[in-house]
Parts: C-alpha cells; sequence; structure tokens
C-alpha cells in the first residue's frame, strides 16, 4: 500500500503549541450539532414564530472511533476515505472540527458542485494566494502547502460516477496528496466507497484506493438512541412515553430517515412544540428569560412591522411527549428526504447551509 509520511520536522513530537490543540479535541471535545436553522425550520403556534431547540449530540462510539481515524490522519499525514449513509454525522464532526481549528482544518463543503478548478481556486483562497496566483494549474497550490505547516484539508461531498469531472476531481485530490506531506479526507456516501472499490473498476481507480485508508461512519445504535433520549429527558424536563422512544430509536437507526441527523432535529422541533404549547395556554405568557434569537419581516406586512422568533426555555413541569407528536414529525422527516440512496444532489437547504457556513468561517 501506498503511503505518505511526514518528514521528520513535522513529526507529531515537533507540532507547534496550536497544532497540538487539534490533536486535544479528537479526545476532549463533544460532537455538538452545528447544523444551521432556517425559516422553513421554523415553529409557528398562536401567533408566535418559535426556533426548534438545537439538542447537542453526545460522543457515541460511532463518533469516537472516526473521531480516533481523523486524529491519526492529522498526525500520521494518512488519506482517509470517511463514508457512511447521508445522515450518520460525517459532516457535522468534519464541520465542527473545521469550525474549533480554521487554522489547521480547512474544509471544503459541495464538492460534487464545483468543478475541479473551481476547488482548486478555493483552496487557493484558504491558501491566502493571491487573485493572479489563483490559477488552474496545481503547482502553486502544492508550494503553498508545503510551506503552510501542518493541514488537514477535507473535501465533503465527493461523488463518483461517468462524469468525467468527478474523476478529474478526485485525481487532482490525490496528486495533492502525493505532492505534499499534507493529510487529506474526502467524505461521501457508501456509493462512493462502493464505486472505489469495485473489482469492476480497478484499473480506473486502483491508483486512489491504494492510497486510502477507510472509516466507516455507520450512526447510531438502538443503545446510542436509548441513552440519547435519557441525557435529553434529563437536560431538557421532558419524558418521552414508551412508544415515542421506541419511534424515535428507529429514525435513529434506520438510515431511510437520515439516521442522527433527523433524529436530533424532531428531538429538538418536538421539544419547542411542547414547550410553546405550555407557554402559550390560557394563564401563561412566554417567560422573561426566553430569547428573541432573530427579527424577521412577516411575509407579505410591511417593513415596518415586526415578527420576532423566540426560543424557549424549560418549563417548570414536566412535559411529556407522546407517539402521536414524534408521528408527525417523523412523516414531514420521509417527505423531506430526496429519493434515492446516492443522493447525487443536496437539496437547497443543504447547500444552503454549507455556504451559510463556508461564508461564516472563510
Amino acid at each position: 500500500m501506498h503511503t505518505n509520511t511526514l518528514s521528520s520536522s513535522q513529526s507529531v513530537s515537533s507540532l507547534s503549541e496550536r497544532e497540538m490543540k487539534v490533536l486535544e479535541w479528537f479526545s476532549d471535545e463533544v460532537v455538538q450539532n452545528y447544523n444551521i436553522s432556517t425559516i422553513s425550520e421554523q415553529i409557528h403556534h398562536d401567533r408566535k414564530i418559535f426556533q426548534p431547540v438545537r439538542p447537542p449530540y453526545m460522543n457515541i462510539p460511532d463518533q469516537l472511533a472516526a473521531k480516533e481515524a481523523l486524529k491519526d490522519a492529522y498526525s500520521d499525514g494518512s488519506f482517509l476515505l470517511l463514508y457512511g449513509y447521508a445522515g450518520a454525522g460525517k459532516s457535522t464532526i468534519l464541520q465542527q472540527m473545521a469550525m474549533k481549528m480554521p487554522d489547521n482544518v480547512f474544509y471544503f463543503g459541495q464538492c460534487s458542485q464545483r468543478s475541479p478548478s473551481a476547488l482548486l481556486g478555493k483552496i487557493a483562497e484558504k491558501l491566502g494566494l493571491s487573485i493572479k496566483q489563483r490559477v488552474s494549474e496545481i503547482g502553486p497550490v502544492v508550494d503553498a502547502l508545503k510551506m503552510a505547516g501542518r493541514k488537514i484539508l477535507i473535501f465533503d461531498d465527493i461523488v463518483l460516477d461517468n462524469d468525467i469531472a468527478n474523476f478529474q476531481r478526485i485525481n487532482m485530490i490525490t496528486a495533492l496528496y502525493d505532492s505534499t506531506c499534507q493529510p487529506i479526507v474526502v467524505c461521501g456516501t457508501n456509493a462512493l466507497h462502493q464505486r472505489l472499490f469495485d473489482d469492476r473498476w480497478m484499473d480506473k481507480y486502483d491508483h486512489i484506493r491504494s492510497r486510502l485508508i477507510r472509516q466507516e461512519m455507520k450512526g447510531m445504535s438502538s443503545i446510542d438512541a436509548y441513552n440519547y433520549l435519557q441525557m435529553m429527558q434529563e437536560a431538557e424536563n421532558i419524558c418521552f412515553t414508551v412508544n415515542a422512544r421506541q419511534a424515535l430509536a428507529k429514525i435513529a437507526t434506520e438510515p431511510k430517515y437520515a439516521g442522527i441527523r433527523k433524529f436530533t432535529m424532531i428531538i429538538g422541533r418536538i421539544t419547542s412544540k411542547a414547550r410553546a404549547n405550555y407557554y402559550t395556554t390560557a394563564g401563561r405568557s412566554i417567560p422573561e428569560n426566553a430569547k428573541c434569537i432573530e427579527q424577521i419581516m412577516a411575509p407579505g406586512k410591511s417593513e415596518s412591522v415586526p415578527t420576532f422568533v423566540y426560543i424557549l426555555p424549560k418549563t417548570p413541569e414536566m412535559l411529556y411527549i407522546p407517539e402521536e407528536i414524534v408521528q408527525e414529525e417523523t412523516e414531514k422527516c420521509v417527505a423531506s428526504i430526496p429519493k434515492g440512496s446516492g443522493r447525487k444532489k443536496r437539496s437547497t437547504r443543504e447547500a444552503s447551509n454549507v455556504s451559510h457556513y463556508e461564508e461564516a468561517n472563510s
């Protein structure tokens, strides 16, 4: 197998203090849900608008294994393939890594929607190259990466099919790995892994797969899901009925429901709905410690008419979550999942989320 080991000057023992903090994150940081909320996810209740609660992730075994693989890739200078079904938590863990260490982690999302030259331009931009230096040739980027200190480059949403641009893109990424001592991560669905390691395509992809270390993300197990729900009950002063817990665990563990991403989103929505119903019941009001997180103009209204969006605190009384609310949100979840397991193209909302994230961290 091809290896691309770091030079002695780049060994772990000689990492800078800032670069060592990257390794610390792999061991200490709990994975959080950094998905960006959109207006389409807001909850309308009693003529008010509420933002869904964004529950944290917890370090489940699948995420710990992925973090360990990322840590090894960073310290060893490896070429890592991180793959799994859409919703297993791949992008979440990679985006958090980039958000925590933006100087050392270069994250590139929506790669399948960027031409190889456009992606190369994004890398050049991250490296601080001038407009004149951002040419279509790989040379200036290679030279800058060699001088940049320890970086890890993450390419999310990589696909492979009969489109020549997709083949050229992963070839370019492989060339970057071969020409530098920088660790690289390519991330995609199970379809990417199947394409790369299908013996029918051995001649075409062997130069790529011989360099790769593989790490699959499978998402939550049933035990993980029940442990998570127990944590949420204690942290948010809510209680799921037995049937509600069973329904939610099914969402977390079945890829057809888009797994952990939809699981946390549904929990956030049903928690907020229950709180909104509680605080707007006759005789109660929105508490003073509720946060007004955003102000938008109501559709079709004058700009002088504001609409406030609230995020509600825990209720003083335990809230019970029945199966019916979970079923209602599950139906919405299933309806919003694009058809086809490959998902060659992201939904408009997902693409907007990645663009928003990259703009905030450019």
